[in-house]
């Protein structure tokens, strides 16, 4: 993961397991912190693109159900975040699918960094 994400090209992580991919975000937390870049060298880097599968039972707004629930895994809502549903799966539930950058914050976050939820 350390090597793909150090890299100057695209990267596309694709976590097609609807049930849990979800869950699984949390992985790149602090991913990048081996590299030891400093702050300010940051904003030049290009993140790794995400496209992970969900599953949701919101019928009002599906997307923002996804939204939720990435953001209740990973602490923090991504720029750019775009959902998409992908299929009706049972009645009432559907496949959804965000991507999304990894943000810099929680690439870099460590055990003492804490993401919070902005508003």
């Amino acid at each position: 993961l350390l090597l793909l994400l150090a890299t100057p090209r695209n990267s596309h992580f694709l976590m097609n397991l609807p049930a849990s991919a979800i869950t699984f975000l949390d992985a790149f937390r602090g991913c990048l912190l081996p590299l030891h870049i400093a702050p300010q060298d940051r904003s030049g880097l290009t993140m790794p693109i995400v496209h992970c599968y969900g599953f949701t039972r919101d019928a009002d707004d599906p997307e923002g159900d996804i939204a939720k629930q990435i953001e209740a895994v990973i602490g923090i809502r991504p720029d750019g975040l775009a959902v998409r549903i992908v299929r009706d799966v049972a009645p009432s539930k559907w496949q959804c699918c965000a991507t999304f950058r990894v943000p810099l914050q929680l690439a870099f976050a460590d055990d003492a960094t804490t993401t919070t939820t902005t508003t």
